[in-house]
């Protein structure tokens, strides 16, 4: 066990586990920023909201969504943003009945998360199957 702690703080230290770290960082900024800007993008025809705004809004929503309080995080994402946009500034959290808000944010959320599932599932079939289809 004492090794693996040596090795570890000799390895954080080096030029290689610096680089990786700092890419990784840009790599997860540039998602969390196409992320936030898809919501904007979609909200844009309904209510204003600027870049910086639409990011937090998502990142607020995943937070929440990651929540063991329903399967999956079932509707808690949605709830995260409706949230975060409608009562950052307050406690009082009333869910008004037919606003646009909700169906925007359903939306986003169709397609972010229920589109790419199939389009992700057909790509991974016919990866596999290339292994089986190819007689060698």
């Amino acid at each position: 066990m004492n090794d693996i702690c040596t090795m570890s703080r000799e390895n954080f230290q080096s030029k290689q586990v610096k680089k990786a770290f700092f890419v990784t960082l840009l790599i997860s900024f540039a998602a969390w920023g196409v992320y936030g800007i898809s919501f904007m993008l979609i909200a844009e025809s309904v209510r204003a909201i600027n870049p910086i705004t639409s990011i937090f809004a998502v990142m607020a929503g995943n937070a929440i969504g990651n929540l063991p309080i329903t399967v999956g995080g079932s509707g808690l994402t949605e709830f995260g943003i409706w949230a975060y946009l409608n009562h950052i500034s307050s406690f009082a959290l009333e869910l008004p009945q037919n606003n646009v808000d909700w169906n925007t944010i359903i939306a986003w959320r169709i397609a972010t998360y229920q589109i790419p599932i199939p389009i992700a599932w057909f790509l991974l079939m016919k990866m596999a199957l290339r292994k089986y289809n190819n007689p060698q």
